[in-house]
Order: C-alpha cells, then structure tokens, then sequence
C-alpha cells in the first residue's frame, strides 16, 4: 500500500514543474503531494532525516518558483509589475530572515547536526507560506477572470453573479484555513475571533439585503425577478472578496 502511494505521489510531482496548464487549484494539490512524500519518507526510515529534509526542501522551492512563473503568466498586465516587485522584496526577506534565525538559534543549539535541521526547517516552512500566498492569489485571480469571461458572453440565464458570489465564499473558507494553518497560537485566537465578528457582520448585512427584495416597499412596486437579484449577488461577492483580500494578507511573510 505504501508503495502504491509512493508511485501515485511521484507520478504527480513529476508533473508539477510544468506551467502548462496549470491553476491554483492543481499548484495546492501539488503542494499537497510534496507533503506527503516528504511524511512518507520520513516514516519510511529509508535515508536520513538529513536527506529527506533537504528533498523536502528542494522540492518546495520549485514549487515556489512554478508558482510564481505561473502567476506571471495568469494575472492580468496591470498587476505582473507589482508582483514582480513584491517577489524581489520577499526574496530578500527570505535571506535576512534566515540569516536573523541562524544567529539566534546558534546561540541556543550547540549541535552543528541538529542547528542545521532546525535551520532546513525554518526556511522550509518560510518559503510553503509564500507558495500557500501565491496559491490564493491565483485562486482569486481566476476567479475574477471567470466571472468577467462570463459577463462579457452576454447569456443571462448563466447567472453570472450568483456563481461568482457562492465560489467567492468558497474561496473564502479556504483562505481562512491556509491562515489559519500558517499561524501561532496567539495569531490563531486573533484570526478566529476576527472570522467570528466578520461572520455575524456579513449575515446581517446579507439578511438586510435579501429582505429589501423580498418585501416591495408599498403595494403595486415591482416584484423581484431573477435579474434584480444579480445585483444584489455581486455586491455580496465584493464584500466576500475584501474579506479574502484581508485574509491572504495575513499569510504573506
């Protein structure tokens, strides 16, 4: 069984390196794989924890560097220059933040074997948060470009904005547990009661909306058809989007 895992792991890592094709969804199932080789490995006891980590290592760096290639490719014009700029300064936060950590975990670790395990996994872990960022970046990105793709072939009886809002609020719910997975315990009470009071704002806000549509403010006004609800759909997907922005802002490092 674990042989079988390992050859359905490796059959999909050897395609992650390619851009052809590629979307947020399929960059987290990569991330996923990497994962799990990296847990088989280790439990398999076939080489060193020292190998194992460095693979895990490599392996997410180029997924890091796909990811990025991949947004490059998938935002729009207006967007890839300030990518390009925000990608420079994390690589130089990546350098000084493991520069800063070796020197303090040096001064705790007097173990060259175990100072370097500790160092491997820090900047490990540093570069998946990048790769998770990117990640729901593009997810958003799509998004928004399937919906436009959608407005501009014309067809109403596609309703547009109302699938715009539900896959909105699915992508909501996965930005939140990437946040979530990439926090300290501090950070997660903090998220997690910050979720709790956006959520009762939303429902609330969502209830007053429905119900002016529901409820003709006099009698003889016009009665809600599908298309006046349209509106009302996209301007919950904007206020599920600002949501989904704040929180990929609290994964990037």
């Amino acid at each position: 069984m674990k042989l079988l895992i390992l050859t359905i792991a490796a059959i999909s890592l050897s395609s992650f390196t390619s851009l052809k094709a590629q979307t947020g969804s399929q960059l987290r199932r990569d991330l996923a794989v990497i994962d799990s080789i990296y847990k088989i490995d280790c439990d398999s006891g076939k080489d060193s924890q020292e190998e194992d980590d460095d693979q895990y290592a490599a392996r997410m760096d180029t997924l890091q560097e796909t990811t990025y290639r991949v947004a490059m490719r998938t935002f729009p014009a207006i967007d890839k220059n300030a990518l390009k700029i925000d990608e420079r300064k994390w690589l130089k936060r990546h350098k000084a933040d493991s520069k800063e950590f070796v020197l303090d975990a040096s001064q705790m670790i007097s173990n060259g074997t175990h100072l370097s395990f500790v160092v491997n996994e820090h900047n490990t872990a540093f570069v998946r948060t990048r790769v998770l960022y990117l990640i729901d970046k593009l997810d958003l990105a799509s998004l928004d470009k399937a919906y436009q793709d959608c407005l501009d072939s014309g067809e109403l009886d596609k309703m547009c904005q109302a699938t715009y809002e539900e896959q909105m609020d699915s992508l909501q719910k996965v930005v939140y547990n990437d946040a979530d997975s990439e926090a300290d315990y501090d950070q997660m009470m903090s998220l997690k009661a910050s979720e709790d009071r956006w959520l009762k704002k939303r429902d609330r806000l969502f209830a007053s909306m429905d119900r002016k549509l529901d409820q003709p403010e006099q009698e003889g006004d016009h009665i809600p058809d599908v298309e006046d609800f349209m509106p009302v759909f996209e301007k919950k997907a904007e206020f599920i989007k600002k949501r989904v922005l704040y929180l990929i802002g609290k994964i990037k490092n």
